[in-house]
């Protein structure tokens, strides 16, 4: 089970008596350095960071074995590169000409 850290760092309390049947994670943006997260981390299976900087801090700050706090840094998705386009061929200057209907002229002579 995923938690926020503000919502497990809040309840502590009904949060360590289910850890070893719900086996949460908890994700720390930033963290609050109370008891009560002290508490909730302690209990939980698994904490993940946003940062190098916030797993650093945890770890600096309450005693958790390194091996289950995990960063997973945001970041987009990366989109898939189109191919690049042919070079458009050469038209003549009128768009009604005999030479060009049917070809591509980009961007059309009308435009430019």
């Amino acid at each position: 089970m995923l938690l926020d850290g503000l919502v497990a760092s809040a309840v502590p309390e009904v949060l360590v008596p289910r850890a070893g049947r719900l086996r949460p994670v908890v994700l720390v943006h930033l963290p609050l350095e109370t008891d009560a997260e002290a508490r909730a981390l302690a209990a939980a299976a698994g904490v993940v960071t946003t940062s190098e900087w916030t797993r650093r801090r945890l770890l600096d700050r309450y005693p958790l074995p390194a091996d289950r706090v995990r960063v997973a840094a945001p970041a987009p998705t990366p989109r898939r590169r189109r191919p690049a386009r042919r070079p458009a061929r050469p038209c003549s200057a009128s768009p009604r000409s005999p030479r060009t209907r049917g070809t591509t002229c980009w961007p059309p002579p009308w435009r430019s």
